[in-house]
């Protein structure tokens, strides 16, 4: 019960040592969550031990040291309303991606040429989907009146068949395991759904955006892919959702140890802002593969100047405003990986480095 008071005391216990006595009674800590929820737990001892004392650095406090991001939390943590501090990384992404859309044109062309080329993609995939399914089922239902190929059916149909039969199971598949499922347990409907609305349905929106973005990339990358806003609009999701997460779930822990691929372990706040830095390089790759878009980029100062920061410099320069985890600490902090499961966790490690690197 000790270790279950301390964890849920964590993100909202204050310093009370210097009124509290060793042989008093344990002290009631009163805080608020997101969603305004109180929240009420008791320690033993309000006096850190020295193994709390050396196993903890202690936050930056001089306002020269506001980009040092410590490697774990410290022995007294924030309270919920100085963690809902805007650090400075939210005001330089914030003013990042306006410089973004605006030297770019998203901006000035919206509603000319970024909105009509959005609504010619979602159109391009549902009609495409539409057609390539009934061939799928035609091709099907060939098959019961012989085993062999009809002879009116030439090798470039029946391998347009097979590579629409391989884009619809794989996207089946993504479906299934990250919406589906998730409908199931409620991540979006019943009482669940009513806590961080925010995040909960722009990560839906998100899911949905990604597979249209991977099929018509994959079906039409030479027609209208290369030249497609709708990873432009992933991008920009992936920044709201970096945000949210980081203000709605403000009781996670400050930790070196990402949380990433554990099932013991709560995923780490450093990890979750570390997590916007990404979506900025992601806005700007979605922006300069796009030959209208970089064009645009390319023709004033601001869009020069940003080309080069973050073509050349985005790590020397943008990189430190943004705490830093590492894969190899990964599971490292409360035993945060199972033995068991051990090979699971290195293989999807292993991927997820070979996939960014790649």
């Amino acid at each position: 019960t000790k270790g279950l008071a301390m964890a849920t005391i964590a993100p909202f216990e204050e310093d009370t040592s210097a009124s509290v006595a060793s042989d008093s009674k344990p002290p009631l800590v009163v805080g608020d969550d997101s969603d305004g929820e109180q929240t009420a737990a008791s320690t033993n001892s309000s006096v850190p031990s020295e193994k709390d004392a050396t196993a903890t650095p202690k936050q930056p406090t001089s306002a020269s040291a506001f980009l040092s991001f410590p490697e774990t939390e410290p022995k007294r943590f924030h309270t919920l309303q100085e963690r809902a501090k805007v650090p400075p990384g939210i005001y330089l992404s914030n003013l990042l991606v306006v410089s973004f859309l605006y030297s770019s044109g998203f901006i000035s062309n919206f509603s000319s040429n970024v909105v009509p080329g959005i609504w010619d993609s979602l159109s391009y995939v549902a009609t495409d989907v539409q057609q390539k399914i009934g061939s799928y089922l035609d091709y099907f239902l060939n098959l019961k009146q012989t085993c062999f190929l009809p002879s009116n059916i030439s090798w470039p149909w029946f391998q347009n068949i097979m590579v629409s039969a391989l884009v619809v199971t794989v996207i089946g598949s993504i479906y299934y395991l990250l919406m589906v499922k998730p409908f199931r347990a409620g991540m979006w409907t019943g009482t669940r759904a009513r806590r961080h609305r925010l995040h909960r349905y722009m990560g839906l929106l998100f899911l949905i955006q990604y597979s249209l973005a991977w099929y018509e990339f994959i079906a039409n990358y030479e027609g209208s892919a290369k030249a497609s806003y709708l990873p432009v609009t992933i991008a920009l999701n992936g920044i709201i959702q970096a945000t949210s997460a980081y203000f709605s779930f403000k009781v996670l822990p400050n930790l070196a140890d990402a949380g990433f691929y554990s099932d013991k372990a709560v995923l780490s706040r450093f990890f979750v802002f570390e997590n916007l830095f990404y979506q900025l390089l992601t806005l700007f790759g979605s922006l300069y593969y796009n030959d209208v878009l970089r064009s645009q980029l390319q023709s004033s100062k601001l869009g020069r100047g940003l080309e080069i920061l973050f073509v050349f410099f985005p790590y020397a320069l943008v990189r430190p405003w943004f705490p830093t985890t590492h894969f190899k600490d990964a599971g490292t902090s409360m035993s945060g990986r199972s033995k068991a499961n051990e090979r699971f966790y290195i293989v999807a490690t292993s991927m997820v480095k070979f996939f960014y690197l790649w």
